[in-house]
């Protein structure tokens, strides 16, 4: 169970709690399918009474000390990687372009399936020269090339890079106040097997299912940019 979902399941539980005090003082519940006599019917009422009003204390005190503490965590940690959130996406996202222009020029990219991969075994090592814009760190609309490399030296560096800002992300204090979400997915982006198969095609080893692991880094991607908006790359 996530953080969110328990401190859903918490108020729902305070909710109920409430509702039922609105019961007893209000309304009185009589229990009268049980056969229970008056004076239990008070003693029940006021053991119910005394529950619900300790879990709606006890819910207080841990929105107070915990949730709240625990939001303002989150916020300012989020601020703190922000940049290197959004490095990541962007030098992520020019191999995903790349892959557009290159491999899926006349497709929806937003939509692509598994068997759109299926060409995709591996990772080319002639010069790709590829060129695009992007907006840099100061707003500016930049040219770039990708010069002399290689499919694989794009993807290998896009590794480095993303390895890197992955680990310093995750070496921020209360970095797992953080959404859950968002950590599961950097953790699933780290540990790709699309990452492993970039080193060992480098390295001159012939990867199988390649095509697969590609789709699940396109997936990734996608994931990411519900999390984080990477520079404009066009």
């Amino acid at each position: 169970m996530t953080q969110k979902k328990f401190d859903r399941l918490l108020l729902i539980l305070s909710i109920l709690c409430f509702l039922t005090i609105l019961q007893i003082k209000f309304f009185h519940i009589k229990f009268n399918y049980l056969n229970f006599d008056i004076d239990t019917i008070d003693k029940t009422n006021d053991i119910v009474f005394n529950l619900a009003t300790n879990i709606i204390a006890s819910y207080i005190f841990y929105v107070i000390n915990i949730q709240i503490v625990t939001y303002i965590r989150e916020k300012k940690t989020r601020k703190l990687i922000n940049n290197y959130l959004t490095d990541l996406a962007t030098q992520m996202k020019v191999g995903q372009l790349y892959l557009n222009k290159t491999y899926f020029n006349n497709v929806d990219f937003e939509t692509l399936t598994l068997g759109d991969f299926s060409n995709l075994t591996t990772l080319q090592n002639t010069q790709i020269n590829f060129r695009y814009q992007q907006i840099n760190t100061l707003g500016i609309n930049t040219n770039y090339s990708t010069g002399t490399y290689s499919e694989i030296d794009l993807f290998d560096e896009e590794r480095e890079m993303v390895k890197n800002n992955i680990q310093i992300i995750f070496s921020f204090p209360y970095i797992s106040s953080v959404d859950y979400d968002l950590i599961n997915l950097l953790h699933k982006i780290q540990s790709s097997f699309f990452y492993i198969g970039v080193k060992h095609i480098k390295g001159g080893v012939i990867y199988l299912n390649f095509n697969q692991h590609f789709f699940e880094h396109y997936e990734n991607f996608k994931a990411l940019k519900k999390f984080v908006e990477p520079r404009q790359t066009t």
